[in-house]
């Protein structure tokens, strides 16, 4: 998970909470789907 002060800089350059809390869910997502799928092979 991203740190808060990313998410700070990416709401204040795009001027918007919008793209900040949906790049925040997108790799969120992302990296437990990772995750999960190592997890799958690898065990």
């Amino acid at each position: 998970m991203q740190c808060m002060s990313t998410f700070a800089v990416v709401a204040r350059e795009t001027q918007s909470y919008r793209f900040a809390i949906i790049q925040f869910l997108v790799l969120g997502l992302l990296a437990y789907g990772v995750a999960w799928v190592a997890y799958a092979l690898l065990s």
